[in-house]
């Protein structure tokens, strides 16, 4: 299937602008929901290793409409002259690219999904949007686990040499301040990751992702070695066992893979992922939002 792309304006605070790859020449029925990539950090919309360029087109190839778009102050779109904070202004400029979506064909669900903060950005907005079906999230904010120690540290303590290492160090350091007063660093630390990320409270993050469950939003979650915190298939679901995720929540890990997937193999494997949950969402009736149903 060949595909069309057009750049699309919108915003009231900023001018917004993206790139909407459509299914042939635009005018083709869609087979699934429209997916909207979100910014990662400071990078525009090409996406990480131009992930969102491959990813947009890919999609758009299997006949997934896809919406790639700036926020304000990133890429091409303009900053906001109001006082948001980027969280605020993050899920509300996603919501007016939904608005305009359904403006200029009429869709009313959609898929989200983004790298880091734009899979933030994907889990906030859905949260409070009723629209978004489905939501796909690469090193998402997750929590640490039992097993996520486990393997942290068992390879460490359990390889041949790692206990006789240990005992030379410390014999040393002894060595060392019998005959100076300085301290030597404590080599036997394990590194921490060097990426520092706000993550809210487990509770407070299994209360959002339960709405999601309720609401039976499929959600993908791609977790990479990059980040620190997550080192395990299935540490995601185990960290909130009190979600009732179900079978719309699938968790993968790419062993090996760096944050922004700059190997082509890891990042193709990640576009596979997106292609099978992409076409799973329908373009269907949205399943009311806990605010609009206490409304």
């Amino acid at each position: 299937m060949t595909m069309v792309e057009q750049v699309v304006r919108f915003g009231t605070a900023a001018a917004l602008n993206g790139i909407l790859t459509e299914p042939g020449d635009g005018r083709e029925a869609p087979v699934a929901a429209p997916v909207i990539l979100l910014n990662s950090g400071i990078l525009h919309k090409v996406g990480a290793c131009r992930l969102y360029v491959t990813l947009a087109r890919r999609l758009a190839a299997a006949g997934v409409p896809t919406l790639r778009f700036d926020l304000s102050g990133l890429g091409d779109s303009d900053v906001r002259r109001d006082a948001l904070g980027f969280e605020e202004s993050a899920v509300a400029e996603t919501r007016e690219a939904m608005d305009h979506l359904a403006t200029l064909r009429g869709w009313d669900t959609f898929q989200l999904a983004g790298l880091c903060s734009g899979a933030d950005v994907a889990h906030m907005t859905a949260v409070v949007d009723a629209r978004v079906m489905a939501m796909a999230s690469i090193d998402a904010r997750t929590h640490l686990t039992p097993g996520f120690w486990w393997h942290n540290y068992a390879p460490k303590l359990l390889a041949p040499g790692t206990w006789p290492e240990l005992i030379r160090r410390r014999l040393a350091r002894r060595a060392a301040t019998a005959t100076s007063d300085d301290t030597l660093p404590d080599e036997d630390a394990f590194e921490l990751p060097a990426y520092v990320r706000e993550i809210p409270p487990r509770d407070a993050l299994a209360a959002e992702l339960r709405i999601l469950a309720t609401r039976q939003v499929q959600m993908l979650y791609v977790f990479t070695d990059g980040l620190g915190f997550y080192n395990h298939e299935g540490q995601h679901r185990r960290a909130f066992r009190d979600v009732p995720f179900g079978s719309g929540m699938r968790e993968c890990h790419l062993r090996g893979a760096d944050h922004i997937l700059t190997d082509p193999m890891h990042q193709q494997r990640t576009v596979d992922l997106h292609l099978e949950w992409a076409r799973r969402t329908p373009l269907k009736p949205a399943v009311p939002a806990l605010e609009q149903v206490n409304a």
